[in-house]
């Protein structure tokens, strides 16, 4: 099964690792987790998405651009991360500062 998901074009992305472990005041008697160090596995988010974007599998399935979308009756329709508030602000600040350093 590994070898499976990292044939899929983000496998190219490497896998890295780091372990954490609990560093504040410890009760006098402490639980297991707390005594140990715990190591996570990731793959860098920002090569995974770029990744992503280069699959030709999302050509026309992904939405790289925020949208509004409305029912027949006017309702706001939330239906994907593009479709929310978020997504909407960070475009308008985006633009904001593309206008502003083009004037300057």
């Amino acid at each position: 099964m590994y070898r499976m998901i990292d044939a899929i074009p983000i496998g190219s992305v490497p896998w890295q690792s780091i372990t954490l472990s609990f560093e504040g005041p410890k009760p006098a008697n402490p639980p297991s987790w707390m005594e140990v160090g715990h190591t996570i596995w990731f793959r860098d988010p920002r090569l995974l998405f770029k990744k992503m974007l280069e699959n030709p599998d999302f050509k026309h399935s992904f939405d790289y651009a925020p949208h509004r979308q409305y029912d027949t009756h006017g309702q706001r329709r939330y239906e994907n991360f593009m479709s929310g508030d978020w997504a909407w602000k960070q475009a308008v600040i985006i633009h904001l500062f593309l206008l502003y350093i083009t004037k300057n």
